[in-house]
C-alpha cells in the first residue's frame, strides 16, 4: 500500500564514471537501476549496432595500451601468445626464486600485468603412475612465469602431449646439460 515511500536501491555494483562518461558520448541513457554490468552490455549493443564506432573504440583502446606498456612489449606478448596457438610446448630452464628448474612447459597464453610486466601462464606435467594404463603425463601444474625469469627455451612440436614419458625424460636431459653450460 505504502509501496510508494520506499526508495528505490541503487544497484549492487553501479556503473563507473568512465563508463557513464562514454555511454554519455554514444547517447545510451543511463538510468540510477543500471549495474555495471547493464552498461557494459548497453555499450556493447550499441557497438554492435554501429560497428565503425566499435572499430574506432578498439583502435582507441590498442593506443591507450600501447602507450601504457610500450610497443616493444605488446609486440612480445603477441609473440608468445601466437606460439601458444602455433606450437605451445616448450623445454624451459628458468629460476623460480633462488632455484633454477629445467621442465616442459605447455604456453596458454601471455599477458602483460598493470605493472607493465610480461609472464606466461604456463602448465608443467607430474608423472601419474597408473597400474592400468600406466604411466602417463598429467598437465596440471598451473602457474605464471615472468618472461625475465626464463634464461632459455626451445620450442617443441603441438602435439608433444602424445609422445609420451620417454620423450619427457629425454628433453629434461637435454636441458639439464643446457642449464650446466649456463651457469
Amino acid at each position: 500500500m505504502f509501496g510508494f515511500l520506499r526508495k528505490k536501491k541503487p544497484p549492487a555494483d553501479p556503473p563507473t564514471e568512465k563508463q557513464r562518461n562514454y555511454a554519455k558520448r554514444l547517447g545510451i541513457a543511463i538510468t540510477s537501476s543500471m549495474s555495471k554490468a547493464d552498461v557494459s552490455a548497453a555499450i556493447s549493443e550499441a557497438g554492435r549496432r554501429n560497428p565503425a564506432q566499435a572499430k574506432k573504440r578498439e583502435k582507441i583502446k590498442k593506443k591507450t595500451r600501447e602507450a601504457k606498456f610500450g610497443k616493444e612489449v605488446i609486440d612480445e606478448e603477441n609473440r608468445w601468445n601466437e606460439f601458444a596457438d602455433r606450437v605451445g610446448y616448450m623445454l624451459a630452464i628458468f629460476n623460480r626464486g633462488k632455484e633454477t628448474v629445467v621442465d616442459v612447459l605447455r604456453v596458454n597464453e601471455a599477458f602483460i600485468r598493470d605493472r607493465g610486466k610480461l609472464k606466461l601462464a604456463v602448465e608443467a606435467p607430474k608423472v601419474v603412475k597408473d597400474r592400468h594404463i600406466g604411466d602417463y603425463l598429467d598437465w596440471d601444474k598451473h602457474f605464471e612465469l615472468p618472461i625475465d625469469a626464463i634464461l632459455h627455451h626451445e620450442p617443441l612440436h603441438a602435439n608433444f602431449h602424445d609422445d609420451g614419458n620417454d620423450a619427457y625424460r629425454k628433453i629434461v636431459e637435454k636441458g639439464l646439460k643446457l642449464a650446466k653450460k649456463l651457469k
